[in-house]
C-alpha cells in the first residue's frame, strides 16, 4: 500500500463532553510510524460539529462547525506535533468535487501535500454549507469520494464496532461478525444497523454504503474498531486480518481515467434510476440509457450530476452524467406513451460497476 484514506469517527475522538487526548496521541503515533515506511496518509476526522456543541451557546450547525473545526484542529495539531507529524487542514465542498477546475486544483494541493510528507486533515465545509443538508451526507462518503479522487490504494473506516456484524452487536447477543465481504448487494447492506453516537451522524449503512462505490474504483476498503490497539500497524505492516475487508470490485482495471475517477467521485448520492432487462442489457452493451428503460426514479438530480443506474433487483450497475434533469425525466415517464428517444445517460458518460452486488457468506472465515 502506497496511499491511505484513513476516516476517524467522531465518536473515536469525543466523549460526550470532553475530547479522547490519549486515542489521538495513538492516532498519530500510528500515522507517524506507517510514514516511515513510505505509507502516505490522509485523515478524514469527524468531530467538529460536536466539538462545537460543548460550547452551550451555539445552536446552529454552522456556528457550531466555525467554532469546533478550529478547536478541533488545534487539539489535533498539538497531538501530532507530539509524534512529529506535521499536519495541515482542508475544508472540502461538493462543489470542489462536481467543478472539474476545482476537482483538479483540490488534487493538485493534496499530491503536493503528500510529497512534502504533510498530512492533511480533511473534513466537510460545515460552516458555510446548508443548516438542512450535508453536501456529502456524511463522512464516510467523503472518505470514499477523497480516496477515489486521489487514485489511493486503501480506505480505512474507523468507527466504534470491530466491523461489519450479521445485527446490532450492542443490542442482539446472536451477532456474528463478518470478516470479509467480496462484493456488497442489496443483502449486506440490510445488515448495517444504525448505531449512531451522541456525535456522528452515520451507522454501519452510511459505512457499507461507501465501502460498496470504494471497492467498485479498485480500493481495498477496510471497516474496523478504532480503539482496536495498533489497528493501522497490524492492517498495513503486519499484515493482520483486522476488522471487516471489502474486497476491491473483480475484473477491476487497475487504473481508472481521470474523466471516469471524476464521474466516481462527483457521483450525486441518493440519485438513481432504475431501468428494466432491456435497457440493463443496452447499457451493459454500452449503449446510451434512453428514457423508455427507465421504471422509477429516486432523489433529485440536475443536468451534468453523476447519478446511479439500477437493475430490476435494485443491484448497482453503472454511473453516468445525466443528460436530462429528475424533474423533466419524471414528466416524461407520466406521459401516455414515453417518447423512445429521450436520452438519460449518454454512453460516452457511464461507467459500468457490473461486479458490485453479491457478498461471502456470513460463516466465512478469516484468512
Amino acid at each position: 500500500m502506497k496511499r491511505v484514506v484513513i476516516k476517524v469517527s467522531s465518536s473515536a475522538v469525543l466523549a460526550e463532553h470532553s475530547l479522547k487526548r490519549e486515542a489521538l496521541a495513538n492516532l498519530f503515533s500510528e500515522v507517524g510510524l506507517l510514514m516511515t515506511r513510505g505509507i502516505e496518509c490522509v485523515l478524514v476526522l469527524s468531530g467538529a460539529v460536536g466539538r462545537g456543541k460543548m460550547h452551550r451557546g451555539l445552536t446552529h450547525k454552522q456556528a457550531q462547525a466555525s467554532y469546533g473545526q478550529l478547536k478541533l484542529l488545534s487539539e489535533v495539531h498539538d497531538a501530532a506535533c507530539e509524534k512529529g507529524v506535521d499536519t495541515a487542514l482542508l475544508l472540502i465542498s461538493r462543489e470542489d468535487i462536481v467543478n472539474r477546475e476545482r476537482y483538479h486544483s483540490l488534487q493538485e494541493t493534496v499530491y503536493e501535500m503528500l510529497q512534502a510528507n504533510v498530512v492533511l486533515i480533511v473534513n466537510e465545509n460545515d460552516a458555510t454549507s446548508p443548516s438542512d443538508t450535508h453536501e456529502f451526507t456524511d463522512n464516510d462518503r467523503l472518505a470514499t469520494i477523497l480516496a477515489i479522487t486521489i487514485n489511493a490504494d486503501a480506505l480505512v473506516i474507523l468507527t466504534k464496532t470491530n466491523g461489519v456484524y450479521t445485527d446490532d452487536p450492542f443490542t442482539s447477543p446472536d451477532a456474528k461478525h463478518i470478516p470479509e465481504i467480496d462484493v456488497i448487494d442489496n443483502q449486506v447492506l440490510s445488515t448495517g444497523a444504525e448505531t449512531k453516537t451522541v456525535h456522528g451522524r452515520g451507522g454501519m449503512m452510511s459505512k457499507l454504503q461507501a465501502a460498496r462505490l470504494a471497492t467498485a474504483a479498485g480500493i481495498h476498503t477496510y471497516i474496523a474498531a478504532a480503539h482496536e490497539p495498533n489497528v493501522l500497524r497490524r492492517l498495513f505492516i503486519d499484515g493482520e486480518r483486522v476488522g471487516t475487508y471489502c474486497r476491491p470490485r473483480a475484473n477491476c482495471e487497475t487504473e481508472f481515467s481521470r474523466r471516469s475517477r471524476w464521474l466516481m467521485s462527483a457521483h450525486h448520492s441518493g440519485a438513481c434510476v432504475q431501468i428494466d432487462a432491456g435497457a440493463a442489457l443496452a447499457v451493459r452493451s454500452r449503449k446510451s440509457l434512453l428514457a423508455v428503460g427507465v421504471r422509477s426514479i429516486q432523489g433529485n438530480f440536475r443536468v451534468g450530476e453523476s447519478i446511479e443506474v439500477v437493475d430490476e433487483d435494485g443491484g448497482t450497475l453503472a454511473l453516468g452524467l445525466a443528460s436530462i434533469d429528475s424533474d423533466t425525466l419524471r414528466l416524461a415517464l407520466h406521459q401516455d406513451e414515453t417518447p423512445f428517444n429521450v436520452e438519460v445517460i449518454h454512453a460516452d458518460n457511464c461507467i459500468l460497476l457490473t461486479a458490485l452486488c453479491v457478498i461471502s457468506p456470513s460463516s466465512a472465515p478469516a484468512p
